[in-house]
């Protein structure tokens, strides 16, 4: 059972005040529970080898086995979501609404990005990455390099994620004759998104930043959208900005850009 309770008040009739708090969960798949070592062939950089010899094992993706066995200690992911704010329609042609967002994850199921593994075992981390049975083998190759062999990746709950921040939207419509202009903006500025990637590791803040366990995240987002009509014919243009991010880690910062 997941619960979900809104509630609404019209303290007048251009105004509505609104809010609402969900749970929710997913169960693993059965695959990620008891696959019995599934995986392939795939590439990463080796981080170790790059910062000691530097060159092509810097600018070129290693490629090694990496297995995927299933874990059948998965506990199932929860999630429970918070929201508060108001619609204001002052006239029949102007809409806006203003929300702030809680939103925390926990148990999330996945396996581990294999270029973060191998920068947490050059940072020092093996250990911490043995402990949630991720092992790394590397032997001596043919060109004398201790390279990575294969990879024991399995799958994982994810630590913990939580975000905050502020929603808003605005829309317009102007009608004259058989013609119409309207204009729609949706934007969103979180305030942060703090994860931990294993159960029991660092809270850290990752807004602006890559994350291992979530992608990137811009410190806002925009989109606009102007529309002109005629009867049942329409035209819309639309634009939408990203702010500021990292795409990677180990990539200097992206400024905000639209397109």
């Amino acid at each position: 059972v997941n619960p979900r309770v809104g509630l609404g008040y019209r303290p007048f009739s251009s105004l509505l005040l609104r809010s609402s708090y969900a749970t929710g969960f997913k169960a693993p798949v059965l695959d990620s529970m008891y696959a019995k070592g599934g995986g392939g062939f795939l590439s990463a950089k080796d981080e170790s080898l790059c910062r000691e010899k530097g060159g092509t094992f810097c600018s070129e993706p290693r490629s090694f086995f990496s297995e995927n066995p299933g874990n059948p200690d998965l506990k199932e992911e929860e999630s429970t979501s918070f929201t508060v704010g108001a619609v204001f329609e002052p006239t029949s042609w102007l809409n806006m609404s203003l929300d702030y967002y809680d939103i925390k994850v926990k148990n999330e199921v996945g396996t581990f990005d294999l270029d973060e593994v191998l920068k947490m075992e050059a940072d020092g981390r093996s250990a911490e990455l043995e402990s949630n049975g991720i092992i790394i083998e590397r032997a001596i190759n043919e060109q004398g390099d201790l390279a990575v062999e294969s990879i024991v990746n399995p799958w994982l709950n994810l630590g913990q994620k939580r975000t905050r921040g502020l929603d808003l939207t605005v829309e317009t419509m102007n009608k004259f004759d058989n013609q119409f202009v309207g204009y729609s903006l949706s934007a969103s500025k979180p305030l942060n998104f703090n994860e931990k990637l294993f159960q029991g590791s660092e809270d850290k803040d990752v807004l602006g930043e890559w994350s291992q366990g979530s992608g990137y995240h811009p410190v806002y987002r925009m989109n606009n959208s102007l529309t002109y009509g005629i009867s049942n014919n329409s035209l819309s243009l639309s634009a939408r900005t990203v702010g500021p991010h990292r795409k990677r880690e180990n990539i200097g910062e992206i400024k905000s850009y639209s397109e």
